[in-house]
């Protein structure tokens, strides 16, 4: 990112501000109409929105906020800002580059005064990357790839949190890694097969290589693997599926919640199931 948009020595407050105003025009309907006007005009505005993911955590609260706008292109269930014409036009082109946009969430620089900020934002990046899955009919096979190969880069970073010395990078890997590679699984279940599919399973499959003897990765792995029996003994060879002696197994994670309590974080999980 260091060559793109801001340069290193520009002020966080300019940058700030400057990130403030295009967040307010684009909940604008008039002033967003401006922002909108060209490919070009929106590709300069998705540069800040790329490299604000490097401010500083005592930032981070600015950064939630950009992210609604991603929730709100990709998922529409956030109405504070359109989706206008010109990038329904080029709807996985754009796609493309919010994947990339948003997988900056789990690069961002860490600190543990603001740990349960970045801890949400990832969850919400993972949340808005699942959201795909829902609507596998309008993304193409080039974005299909790209997410799967984001997931797949921002695993490998998380297991090099996990073994991290680092207190702060260590504990936010681990309650992440998980959660990822859960979704991994789903998405690659989820992506369309057709003639280029095989490049999908190649990554696949070099990544499972590497890491299957991690716990994680190799529960994951044993629960499609049965899943995926099920599907072929009752879909295709027609027959029943009491053959198999597995019931089908849900794809559950655990997120995490932080509060602090006398300057020390207190976490609690709940269940997440796909």
């Amino acid at each position: 990112l260091d060559d793109m948009g801001f340069t290193q020595k520009c002020p966080y407050k300019l940058h700030l501000m400057v990130l403030d105003t295009v967040l307010d025009g684009l909940e604008s309907p008039k002033k967003s109409e401006v922002l909108y006007a060209t490919d070009k005009d929106i590709y300069m505005f998705l540069l800040i929105f790329r490299q604000s993911f490097l401010l500083p955590p005592t930032h981070y609260d600015s950064l939630a906020k950009m992210l609604k706008t991603y929730r709100s292109w990709i998922c529409k269930d956030y109405f504070l800002y359109n989706w206008p014409e010109i990038m329904e036009k080029s709807r996985n082109t754009y796609y493309r580059v919010f994947i990339d946009n948003l997988a900056q969430t789990f690069f961002m620089k860490g600190e543990d005064s603001y740990m349960d900020l970045h801890l949400n934002m990832c969850y919400e990046a993972f949340d808005i990357f699942q959201f795909f899955t829902s609507i596998a009919e309008k993304v193409e096979f080039e974005t299909w790839n790209d997410l799967l190969a984001t997931h797949i880069q921002i695993y490998e970073h998380l297991i090099e949190k996990v073994n991290s010395s680092d207190p702060y990078e260590s504990q936010i890997g681990k309650m992440l890694e998980r959660t990822c590679v859960r979704n991994l699984f789903v998405l690659w279940i989820k992506a369309h097969p057709d003639d280029n599919f095989v490049e999908l399973w190649n990554s696949f499959y070099e990544l499972l290589a590497k890491h299957i003897g991690l716990e994680n990765l190799f529960h994951m792995w044993k629960i499609t693997v049965i899943n995926l029996t099920r599907v072929i003994v009752n879909r295709i060879f027609d027959l029943p599926l009491d053959l198999v002696d597995s019931d089908f197994t849900e794809y559950t994670t655990e997120l995490y919640e932080l509060e602090k309590k006398n300057r020390k974080w207190k976490t609690t999980q709940k269940p997440h199931t796909l």
